[in-house]
Parts: C-alpha cells; sequence; structure tokens
C-alpha cells in the first residue's frame, strides 16, 4: 500500500487508542483529493482543496453555516441607509491559535494584502465592490484609499463602491480572511508555507503537511465545539480508488469524477455530484508551431461533428457547445437554464478541409509541423481524445500526436503557456460562471487564449451587479469560443463519494461550491 494510506492507517490507529468509544464522541474524517495544497495563505487559495481547508481553518465577518451565510467573527453589523457603509462589531470571544485575541486590524490587514498587486491573490477581484478596490489592485491608489477601516479593536468599517447584496457571500470567501499583520512580518516571507508560518482563527489547526496531504486538529481557543475531532486529508495517486478505500473503511469522503461517478451505486455509499465541469481544446495562439495559425484553428473548429465523434461517450459525459458547463450558476441560478449553447460555429468538413489546406500550403514544408496535444489520461476521456484525433485526422488530413498526463499538469501546462494544444476540464472552485470566465482575461491562468477584447468584457462583468451579468458572461464566452482557440467538447460530472457514516445533510459550503469541513459531520 502506498506510503500516503499507511500514514493515514497509522494516524486511525492513534486516533482510535486515545479516544473513548463512545458514540457521542466526535471522530476525525478521512479525506481524499485529486489536487494538492501549495499554500495555506487563505488570500492565495485558488483550487477547491485550498479554499476548502482554508474555510476550515479561518472565519471571516461572515461564515458558512447550514447553507446559509451568517455573521461569523462580528456579532453585530450596522448597515447604513444607502447601503454602502457596513459598521461591523467583533464578538469578545474570537482568538487565532496562538492565543492572540483577533482584532479589527487583522481583518483591514487581511483584505489590504489581498488587494495588494504583488501579493497575487487568484480571487482579489472578488472584493472589487469595496471602495477603491480595483484601483487599489491594479496599483493607481495606495492601499490607505482602501474602504476598509478598523474604528477601534473591536470595530471594522467597510464602505462599498456600489450598493451590493452580494457582500455577505464576498467577506464569507478566504480571500477576506483575517490576517495578524505582526505574526505575518515575523514569517519572513514565509507565511503559509508551512505549518509553524500559519495561524488560524477558525475550527480548525494546521497540524502536519507534508507531500502526502494536510492534518487538521482542533483549535482549542475557537469557541464552538468541533463536529469531528479533526480531518486528514490524504492525495489521490494513480493506483487509489475512492470507492474501495471507503468500502473497506480506509476512507469516509472522496473526490469523483467522469467514470468513477457511475460506480457509487452501493446502498451504503452517497454521492453528490453535478454537471459542473466542460473539457475543452486549448489551442496556443503563441505556439511556435502552425498549430497557433487562426486558420489552422478555424479548421479544426469546423471539422468537428460532436454528435458524431463522441457518440460512444460514457453516460456521466454529455456533448458541449459551452465553455461554462450547466451547473455553474450565475447570481444562484444556473447557467444552462439561460444559454444552452454559446458559439455560431457549424460542422462544415468540406470547407474546414479547405480552409485547412490553405493555411498549410503556406508554411514550410507545406505541412503542418509536428504537433503534441497533451490531455488528461482520466477513464473515459482518453477514449475521447482519440476519437477526436481520428475525425481531425479523417476530415482534415491533420495528425497530431497525443500525451496523456495529469490533470493537474495539463492545468498548468496551460497556465504557463507551456502547450502547443490541450485539452483541460474547466470548472470554477466557487461554483459560479463569473469565476471561472474570469480565469481567461490577462491575469488569469488561461490568458493564453484571450487578448485586449475579452478583457473589457471582462471588467464590465467584474463591476457588473446588475441583471446584465448573465450577459455580460455570456458575450465574455461566446467571444472566446469564435476566436477558435477554445473549442468545448463535452461536459463531465465531478463531485464527491462519501460513506454511510457521513451526515450528508450540509457538507458544502454556502460561500462556493467547495465542502465545508466544519459542517460535514461523521457519525
Amino acid at each position: 500500500m502506498k506510503k500516503a494510506l499507511s500514514i493515514l492507517i497509522c494516524l486511525i490507529v492513534i486516533i482510535l487508542t486515545f479516544t473513548s468509544c463512545g458514540s457521542e464522541n466526535p471522530k476525525r474524517l478521512y479525506y481524499m483529493t485529486s489536487d494538492t495544497i501549495a499554500t495555506l495563505d487563505p488570500q492565495l487559495a485558488s483550487n477547491k482543496i485550498e479554499l476548502m481547508v482554508a474555510e476550515g481553518m479561518f472565519e471571516g465577518l461572515y461564515t458558512s453555516s447550514k447553507g446559509e451565510i451568517v455573521l461569523g467573527a462580528a456579532s453585530n453589523v450596522i448597515i447604513s441607509d444607502d447601503g454602502l457603509c457596513y459598521t461591523f462589531t467583533l464578538r469578545d470571544d474570537i482568538y487565532w491559535s496562538n492565543g492572540d485575541a483577533v482584532q479589527a486590524n487583522d481583518f483591514v490587514f487581511g483584505i489590504q494584502r489581498a488587494l495588494n498587486p504583488t501579493t497575487k491573490a487568484p480571487y482579489a477581484y472578488k472584493l472589487y465592490c469595496i471602495k477603491n478596490a480595483q484601483a487599489v489592485h491594479s496599483g493607481e491608489l495606495d492601499y490607505n484609499s482602501l474602504g476598509v477601516k478598523a474604528l477601534d479593536e473591536k470595530t471594522v468599517e467597510i464602505t462599498l463602491e456600489y450598493s451590493y447584496t452580494g457582500i455577505e457571500h464576498v467577506l464569507s470567501l478566504p480571500v477576506a480572511m483575517p490576517c495578524n499583520a505582526d505574526f505575518f512580518e515575523k514569517t519572513g516571507g514565509r507565511y503559509g508555507l508551512n505549518v509553524d508560518d500559519i495561524i488560524s482563527n477558525g475550527t480548525y489547526y494546521a497540524k502536519l503537511w507534508d507531500e502526502n496531504g494536510i492534518t487538521l486538529s482542533i483549535n482549542k481557543h475557537f469557541r464552538e465545539d468541533a463536529v469531528n475531532a479533526g480531518v486528514t486529508v490524504a492525495y489521490k495517486e494513480a493506483e487509489d480508488n475512492v470507492l474501495n478505500l471507503i468500502n473497506n473503511g480506509q476512507l469516509d469522503m472522496g473526490e469523483v469524477s467522469g467514470m468513477d461517478t457511475l460506480l457509487g451505486e452501493d446502498a451504503e455509499i452517497g454521492e453528490s455530484t453535478s454537471l459542473n465541469t466542460c473539457y475543452a481544446v486549448f489551442i496556443n495562439k503563441n505556439a511556435d508551431s502552425g498549430i497557433g495559425n487562426s486558420e489552422i484553428a478555424k479548421a479544426l473548429n469546423m471539422s468537428l461533428n460532436r454528435d458524431e465523434t463522441f457518440s460512444n461517450l460514457p453516460s456521466c459525459f454529455l456533448s458541449a457547445n459551452s465553455i461554462i458547463a450547466p451547473d455553474l450558476t450565475v447570481g444562484g441560478q444556473r447557467y444552462g437554464d439561460s444559454i444552452t449553447a454559446n458559439s455560431s460555429w457549424s460542422y462544415n468538413a468540406e470547407e474546414a478541409k479547405n480552409i485547412y489546406n490553405t493555411a498549410v500550403s503556406k508554411m514550410s514544408g507545406k505541412k503542418l509541423p509536428q504537433t503534441t496535444l497533451i490531455y488528461p489520461n482520466e477513464a473515459g476521456v482518453s477514449d475521447a481524445v482519440k476519437a477526436l484525433v481520428q475525425t481531425w485526422q479523417k476530415n482534415l488530413g491533420c495528425y497530431i500526436d497525443i500525451k496523456g498526463v495529469t490533470s493537474d499538469k495539463a492545468i498548468n501546462a496551460v497556465a504557463s503557456s507551456n502547450y502547443q494544444i490541450a485539452i483541460i476540464p474547466l470548472t470554477a472552485y466557487d461554483g459560479t460562471a463569473g469565476s471561472l470566465i474570469t480565469e481567461f482575461g490577462t491575469s488569469g491562468r488561461y490568458k493564453s487564449v484571450s487578448d485586449s477584447g475579452f478583457d473589457e468584457i471582462i471588467n464590465e462583468n467584474l463591476l457588473s451587479q446588475s441583471q446584465d451579468k448573465l450577459s455580460l458572461i455570456a458575450s465574455a464566452e461566446k467571444y472566446l469560443i469564435e476566436s477558435g482557440y477554445v473549442i468545448p467538447l463535452f461536459y463531465g460530472n465531478t463531485g464527491v463519494t462519501y460513506s454511510g457514516n457521513i451526515d450528508a445533510s450540509s457538507i458544502y459550503s454556502a460561500a462556493g461550491g467547495y465542502l465545508s469541513l466544519k459542517e460535514i459531520i461523521k457519525k
């Protein structure tokens, strides 16, 4: 058995040894993820496991509780008549995991850090509703201009750029968590990079973090009792089968995607999945090979008949006409309920072949240089990729090599523009369409396929809180697809599978599409 699970089993034995057998006693939760944790800094949390851990370790002015956003570290809030000024009074019983009192300046410093352009917080734009936030984030204004102040040790005042009822949700996100300035400075640039260089003010603190995963233990300074004795998160490796590990009692919960979502049919195993991922082709327009040619990209689009190419896809996949999966939300509503297709591309193999041949005839050697497509080597996806390149070979005479890698490697290759052509899974870790589409902007992970015209649409989207937000997101998506450099292929289910000893009445955070470690109850 691999090292991570061996350690996990040892932890189980240790905990059972030191915990009484009474059913009223909380138990440790064991979870397996396909992601890894790069930081414990809540301002820098980006993937779903980092967001999940951050929420378990930190508490904001607002917090998630039983599917709702409620006051957290604040005991009271006074809202001005015009809805622009929020004055929070902090609770008296809030402490950091080292025993220091949490004060108003901690919340001010946390938000200032998030909007400091040198921090490079991935979700800083979520705070743009705060007065001068966007100007501070762009470097146009100093952080002292930000609409966040500590009136005294227990009072935080937040002034908004515009009236926004979603501020409660924003202030519950990890990016808005408090940060103790004195502790931060003492870490000397190591904040959040190991368990000794982070303190938390939430349910748990980080006890152990290594290449196998992370162990969270109860923060004794937190005012409320934890529902579990702690949480151990193990990183999933290639040989791991989440369902088998749950059935064997070695795991309580684990992430599933694609084909694995079809396996949770055991009556003793629960499953919560959604159609929240789109697998899409990315064509690097800056690649040295000819694949970045706009006419080649156009031909690849027009030569694809999805219904025919992906006719043998497993039932967990559905043909896609949009890069935003149906179950992602805008203003709390499913994107798929309003937008079902967002492209004017139509299948025309003959015209695609003519466009391709004309483009190739202008290249050195009169052919497309050797090109490699990287993709997530997952069950079901691999077969779809083979069908895709066979379609291009048949309809265009286009030969493309394929290389299977882990999902993380494919995404990182696209993020660093170190690829020619790739297929990656697209989703939003907070469950919103707006977060996903923003990732294509100049400061996002997927900027290799966009341009300044797209950024103009994105900037409107970030600042819009009107009913037109949906149409702005749809316009941005259409702009991307019609550029030819992003080709939606099919949607896939992702989610979690859990054992019968998990109370599934409240497992997701109200703040986003990630699990709430402080609310999941192991019976």
